[in-house]
């Protein structure tokens, strides 16, 4: 009896194993202009999401070189990425914006993506990813490294607050301030969640936890008998 218990309490955790994420979204920004990169290229909400630029006293580059880094399927080819660089601004506020996510039955959001930028003679320079649950006011969630000039791998939780919500925004953005020149290239933005256990599953685990309680201590008894 004492081998069937580990053996069977392996079979049961398999059963209760966590739920890995699951892709919400994916952009892998290798069309050659602006609407084409804004598609999403993968996920299971597709069909539901939009994605907008905003960008102020700068301009927005379709053909910037793109890399591997947070790729989802095959590296594009060619592999391009979005890019938002200045001149000479006063203010500049470049956006990506991905709009109406379903997060219900939907836990530990998570946004991911590579990026590079940099900055010269810049007074102030801020990169950020928030998110808002419908109309509400803007939550910010991390402030990323402004000045990388090779691709990084950024990737944020967005904390409790989304879960289970069915109308989130989400944006990468990066102000500046009294900027001679600067730039910010995005590629492969990812949107991760897990999906909630079932009811069927919460009871499952539930009981493979107390079969598996009750095994081990019929065996103990068995041993000392």
């Amino acid at each position: 009896m004492k081998r069937a218990i580990p053996f069977f309490a392996l079979c049961l955790s398999a059963c209760c194993t966590q739920v890995s994420a699951t892709l919400v979204a994916y952009w892998n920004m290798d069309g050659s202009t602006v609407p084409s990169k804004l598609s999403v290229t993968s996920g299971s909400q597709a069909g539901s999401i939009t994605a907008g630029i905003l960008d102020i006293n700068g301009t927005v580059d379709p053909l910037i070189a793109g890399t591997s880094i947070n790729v989802e399927g095959p590296v594009g080819s060619p592999n391009y990425a979005l890019g938002f660089y200045r001149t000479t601004t006063i203010f500049n506020d470049g956006r990506f914006l991905m709009e109406g996510f379903n997060f219900s039955e939907l836990t530990d959001v998570s946004v991911s993506f590579a990026y590079r930028s940099l900055g010269a003679f810049t007074w102030d320079s801020n990169l950020e990813v928030d998110y808002r649950i419908g109309n509400s006011s803007w939550v910010d969630v991390a402030e990323l490294e402004t000045w990388q000039s090779g691709y990084g791998l950024a990737s944020i939780d967005l904390g409790s607050a989304v879960s289970g919500q069915e109308d989130v925004d989400i944006r990468i953005r990066t102000v500046n301030w009294l900027s001679i020149y600067g730039y910010l290239d995005v590629d492969n933005i990812q949107v991760n969640a897990v999906p909630e256990p079932s009811g069927a599953a919460f009871w499952i685990s539930a009981f493979a936890v107390g079969m598996i309680g009750f095994l081990r201590r019929n065996g103990d008894r068995r041993t000392y008998s």
